[in-house]
C-alpha cells in the first residue's frame, strides 16, 4: 500500500481522473509534524518507520524505539537533509513501511510502544 499516496511537498495536485483511496490515518490525531535531520547517504521512503542514532533519523529495526514516520521520501545521495516527518498520531499499520520480519501488528504495536505514535488496523 506505500509508494501509492502522491508526492504532495511541492509538487501540487494534478487531477489524475480518477481517486485511489489510501487510508494512511487510523485513530484520532493530532498529528503532529517536524523536521529531524537523517543520516548521510540515508535513502528514506515516503511512510517508513523511523528510530533515530547519535541525534540523527535512521531505518528503523527490530530492538529500536520507533520515533518518527517519514511524511516524505528522501534520495541516498542527500548529505545533512532534515525530514519531514510525523511524531504523533494514530496510524494504519498496513499503509506504513516496515523493515523485512516485523509483518505483524503486535510487532508493529512494540516498535511504538515508547512513542506517541501508534498504529492499528483499520476498522
Amino acid at each position: 500500500m506505500a509508494g501509492s499516496y502522491p508526492d504532495l511537498l511541492a509538487h501540487g495536485v494534478e487531477d489524475a481522473g480518477r481517486f485511489d483511496q489510501f487510508d494512511l490515518y487510523a485513530g484520532s490525531g493530532p498529528w503532529n509534524t517536524s523536521q529531524m535531520q537523517a543520516t548521510d547517504g540515508l535513502a528514506i521512503q515516503q511512510f517508513e518507520v523511523l528510530a533515530v542514532t547519535a541525534g540523527k533519523l535512521v531505518a528503523y529495526t527490530t530492538g529500536a524505539t520507533a520515533v518518527a514516520i517519514a511524511a516524505q521520501p528522501v534520495e541516498a545521495a542527500t548529505p545533512g537533509v532534515f525530514v519531514p516527518v510525523f511524531l504523533t498520531g494514530g496510524f494504519n499499520h498496513e499503509a506504513l513501511v516496515w523493515p523485512g520480519g516485523i509483518n505483524t501488528l503486535a510487532l508493529r504495536q512494540l516498535a511504538f510502544s515508547r512513542s506517541p505514535i501508534y498504529v492499528q488496523q483499520l476498522l
